[in-house]
């Protein structure tokens, strides 16, 4: 075996080990693309959530407009006032903690959605920073790919 066709064999196995290197870091990305996926899912139902329990809210609120209006009806027919205004207060008082319940929820689930858009966001700056470190490694690949061709052809030439 001469000493070209040697090297030759050499540039193929190290053209062969540079793109497993590559296979690697495409999986890697891969991975981080799966991840940011699932971030954007939990994101997406947590909104969905958000805005069942902002109607509901809303719901409430016009729940607490029509106790608001029948009581002004009880009070000008002046029967059974008192009555009235005990359930109309028990009823305010039941909604009220419902109301106060959902927006503990919707805190928290604001504050999880906050926390998965930071989430999101770090993923996608890692990403770009996998992506760059690629392409620099590609480059890079193409490079060497373009030396040992240029080699070859001298060595052919000669």
């Amino acid at each position: 075996m001469t000493e070209k066709e040697t090297v030759k064999i050499d540039y193929k196995q190290e053209v062969v080990y540079k793109n497993a290197e590559l296979r690697v870091s495409n999986a890697k990305v891969g991975e981080y693309v799966s991840k940011l996926m699932d971030a954007e899912t939990k994101n997406l139902l947590l909104t969905e959530e958000n805005i069942k329990l902002k109607n509901k809210l809303e719901e409430f609120d016009m729940l607490k407009e029509d106790l608001d209006e029948k009581n002004k009806i009880v009070h000008s027919n002046g029967t059974n006032v008192q009555a009235l205004r005990d359930k109309i207060k028990n009823m305010k008082k039941q909604h009220s903690e419902e109301l106060e319940h959902h927006g503990k929820i919707i805190d928290e689930l604001q504050r999880k959605n906050g926390s998965l858009q930071r989430e999101v966001d770090s993923l996608y700056a890692e990403l770009g920073k996998e992506v760059n470190e690629l392409k620099k490694e590609q480059a890079t690949q193409q490079n060497k790919l373009k030396v040992i061709d240029v080699k070859h052809d001298n060595n052919k030439k000669k």
